[in-house]
């Protein structure tokens, strides 16, 4: 039995939580991603695996987004503490106070990504905040389709072939169930993060690793940094474009295999919200100046999407926007990231042969993005330039 072909493989899990006889498990695989393993013993070919696997789904190509939205959430402690504007955390928030739980991702004690169920508001913050490295779905789909069976309300959100896996293994639509896909970049390995995070604690001469802030508003949204502590109290601080691992992954070296060629990268979306980084908002007026501390894209797919959202946006300041700011503001709306196959090929063979993280980046990215001259004076251009234009 064959699942997909191996390059198109997601690494979703999907298929893990649908065999009837528990055949299939994830092992770590090419490059350290994990890849479905079939026990041949346990398997009697039913086909269920193939057929409902999203990899082998036809994915449309016209759009399904109704609105988009430039938005931030108004608690300030909350949004500086987000990733991009903090609407997660509000649409969270209103999930949990109806009783329902939120499918989101977390750290374990290992600093592996992993999907789980927050089932309070003192839990939320688990889930908060980007991990930029492949998450382990684990049980997440039937652990869902647990809730929503019972009647309790969920909010999943997880990459855009996650989303699809989540329709995919349900097999219909659930009223009580809100999907939030993100504007996905692409998905490093757990394994680079992990060898990553250890050249850092040898460099920084720290111990164990106590928290990973892989985008920390400091000094700025725009230009922020990557954070990590270690136990010691020793710190490590550098502008995401100066560190080597956010850099691999942010020009796209050390994305999985079929990343670089993501069908989902369109604006056809499997959530009913659909959140980014808003990176060409620009103000039009006082109310939306602060953009600066994080502004979030809203993209409202469906009815159900809408509903949400109308019923937490005074929550909000947020402005309606339109589907060509949207596209200029994430390249991934378009087109995935993909570089040249030699160069990737050439970059897992240093890989695989011991090369630090740091001199992979030192060697495949010798010009990484620079903080622009008079940054200051090119921000406050951007924020008060609508005035000078009335």
């Amino acid at each position: 039995m064959e699942i997909c072909k191996t390059e198109l493989c997601t690494g979703c899990g999907m298929c893990t939580n649908l065999c009837p006889k528990k055949a299939i498990t994830m092992h770590k695989g090419l490059h350290g991603f994990i890849y479905p393993t079939i026990n041949e013993e346990l398997c009697i070919n039913c086909g269920l695996c193939n057929s409902r696997c999203p990899a082998n789904q036809n994915t449309p190509s016209e759009t399904n987004v109704k609105q988009f939205l430039a938005a931030w959430n108004r608690d300030i402690k909350v949004r500086k503490r987000s990733t991009s504007g903090g609407i997660f955390t509000i649409l969270a928030e209103q999930i949990l106070s109806c009783d329902g739980v939120v499918a989101g991702v977390k750290w374990d004690n290992n600093f592996c990504a992993t999907h789980c169920i927050i089932e309070s508001l003192d839990e939320l913050y688990r889930v908060n905040g980007s991990k930029y490295v492949q998450s382990d779905t684990n049980s997440i789909y039937h652990d869902v389709k647990k809730v929503l069976s019972s009647g309790g309300k969920v909010l999943f959100s997880g990459t855009p072939c996650q989303n699809h896996a989540l329709t995919m293994f349900l097999g219909k639509d659930y009223d009580n169930l809100i999907q939030v896909d993100l504007v996905c970049h692409g998905v490093p390995t757990y394994e680079m993060l992990n060898k990553y995070l250890d050249e850092l604690k040898q460099s920084e001469n720290g111990d164990a690793v106590s928290t990973v802030q892989l985008r920390y508003k400091h000094p700025y949204w725009d230009f922020c940094t990557v954070h990590v502590d270690f136990e010691n109290g020793k710190q490590y601080e550098k502008l995401t474009v100066d560190d080597p691992y956010f850099t691999l992954f942010n020009i796209g070296y050390s994305l999985r295999e079929r990343c670089r060629s993501c069908k989902y990268a369109s604006l056809h979306r499997y959530g009913d919200i659909t959140l980014a980084d808003f990176w060409s908002f620009t103000p039009h007026d006082f109310k939306m100046g602060d953009y600066n501390k994080g502004v979030s894209l809203v993209m409202l797919n469906s009815e159900k999407g809408a509903e949400l959202f109308d019923s937490i946006k005074d929550k909000t300041n947020y402005e309606v926007s339109t589907i060509d700011k949207a596209k200029s503001s994430n390249k991934s709306l378009s087109e995935p990231f993909s570089l040249p196959d030699d160069q990737v090929q050439n970059f897992w063979l240093d890989y695989e042969n011991g090369n630090s993280v740091n001199d992979l980046c030192k060697k495949y990215v010798p010009n990484p993005y620079k903080v622009p001259n008079m940054i200051n004076l090119r921000r406050l251009k951007r924020r008060y330039g609508w005035i000078f234009k009335r």
